[in-house]
Order: structure tokens, then sequence, then C-alpha cells
């Protein structure tokens, strides 16, 4: 079998695994890594949530019609998005990542947001157009 995961290192470098599946509603446990170097600092995310299959197929569909329009990816809970849309003219990455804890006594937040040229919105769209469909494109 076909390892079951998406990665790219521009804008930022994203690597996404399949770590877990659910049939019953089409889904996956992904663990997600996500680096961002810039000047002098550097952002790291590392975590694992689930995302309905449905929601991968109509965002790897709709990086097909960009540079217009737009593309998100996000998981179940709401916690992560990932994001492509057109901006004063320009193709955008955006990532965020929102969470409180139980007790609402915490909250951890990012955004990231980056342009994107062709070469990357390509490699994005190689990645997700090869990764290993074993649901129901339509579902």
């Amino acid at each position: 079998m076909a390892e079951l995961k998406t990665e790219f290192t521009r804008p930022f470098r994203f690597r996404m695994e399949v770590v877990e599946t659910d049939d019953r509603l089409p889904s996956m446990r992904v663990e997600t890594e996500i680096s961002v170097s810039q000047f002098q600092h550097t952002l790291s995310y590392k975590g694992a949530f689930w995302i309905e299959c449905g929601a991968w197929s109509r965002f790897a569909k709709a990086l097909g019609s960009l540079p217009k329009g737009s593309a998100m990816l996000a998981d179940m809970s709401g916690y992560f998005t990932l994001k492509l849309y057109e901006q004063a003219g320009k193709l955008r990455l955006s990532w965020a990542f929102r969470k409180e804890d139980v007790a609402g006594a915490m909250t951890a937040m990012s955004t990231v947001s980056a342009e994107m040229d062709d070469s990357m919105l390509a490699r994005m769209r190689s990645e997700f157009a090869d990764f290993p469909v074993w649901w129901q494109a339509d579902c």
C-alpha cells in the first residue's frame, strides 16, 4: 500500500500523514507538522486531528480551479484550517490553528499567511492529486 501522506516545503514546510482511519464516517486521523522559518525566527506546530475524507476530496478538487476561487481544508473540530485564496491579485496560502483547553483558561493559536507562485501551486496540486484515496471521491 502506498504511503498515506502529503508534504511540501514552500512557502513553509508542511507534512501530513494518516495514522488512523474510520470507515463508518469516512475520515482519517492525521499527524501534521508545520515549520515556518522567517529571518531569525522559527514557528513549529505538531499535532493530530481528524479530517473527513469528503473534505479532503473537495479541497483537492478546488485546488484545480485556482487561482480563481478558493480552496479550504479544515479538521472535523474546526481547530485547523489550510486555505488558498486570491487577495489583491495574488494567490495566498494560509494556515491557522486555534484551540482552547477544556476549562477555557488557555487558548493556543497560530496563523501564517504567505504568497504562492505557480510552481508552489503545482507542487501542492500534485501532492493532493497523488494521495491514494480509498473512499468514494464524491462522499
